[in-house]
């Protein structure tokens, strides 16, 4: 049984050591990105489905009432 050695598994994928930090680098890069994009379109969606008010229903009535 031949020991597993991560530079030979590397050498069979032709893949350097700098080549493959570059990638890892993008791959976490590329997740912080969306991270932070996710929570934006979060705050932006939140703050649009906030009712707005109308001053539709408002009579004498409901003002008096709710002064009381």
């Amino acid at each position: 049984m031949l020991p597993f050695n991560k530079m030979n598994h590397l050498k069979l994928l032709n893949i350097s050591g700098e080549e493959m930090f570059e990638l890892s680098y993008q791959a976490i890069l590329i997740l912080l990105i969306g991270l932070v994009l996710w929570r934006i379109m979060a705050m932006l969606t939140k703050r649009r489905l906030k009712p707005k008010k109308s001053n539709y229903f408002d009579t004498k009535y409901t003002k008096k009432w709710r002064k009381k």
